[in-house]
């Protein structure tokens, strides 16, 4: 709801910057010792901007779709790193420690903020 009612307001670049900035300082709250209260804060707020950058990256994908079938595969990558990922981060935390799984977590973060932040200076295109 958030993402729809800011619709391009302030363009798409400072809500996926904000909610980026977010998500990595909930991933934090997670690193060292934590209770379970600070562990579903943590995922309360991830999960929000999670669901409230995802309209604004899909967006920026549609924007440079001019075919549509990219857009297609946004939903099947999505869906395939929330299928793969909590195995991956098992074998990870089996291998090495929790705090690596929150420190890769974070680090693909970013990484993918970095690879969104030109396409999310474009400008929303007109409706077609």
């Amino acid at each position: 709801m958030g993402a729809a009612i800011l619709s391009t307001r302030y363009g798409r670049l400072l809500p996926i910057s904000i909610g980026v900035i977010i998500s990595i300082l909930s991933m934090t709250i997670l690193l060292d010792d934590f209770n379970a209260f600070q562990f579903l804060v943590a995922a309360c707020v991830f999960n929000f901007t999670f669901n409230f950058i995802l309209p604004y990256l899909m967006a920026c994908v549609a924007a440079v779709d001019m075919t549509g079938k990219l857009i297609i595969l946004t939903s099947v990558s999505s869906s395939a790193g929330l299928a793969t990922g909590p195995a991956l981060a098992a074998l990870i935390q089996e291998a090495m420690n929790f705090d690596m799984v929150i420190i890769i977590g974070i680090s693909l973060t970013a990484l993918s903020f970095l690879l969104v932040f030109k396409l999310a200076l474009n400008k929303a295109s007109p409706e077609r």
